[in-house]
């Protein structure tokens, strides 16, 4: 799995289904 870190939250990568996923940061 290849997680990007930014200001706003993080993206990755689902190695399974090669999916870009993003999570916001509360």
């Amino acid at each position: 799995m290849s997680i990007m870190w930014s200001s706003q939250g993080r993206f990755y990568v689902d190695c399974d289904t090669e999916m870009l996923h993003f999570i916001q940061l509360s």
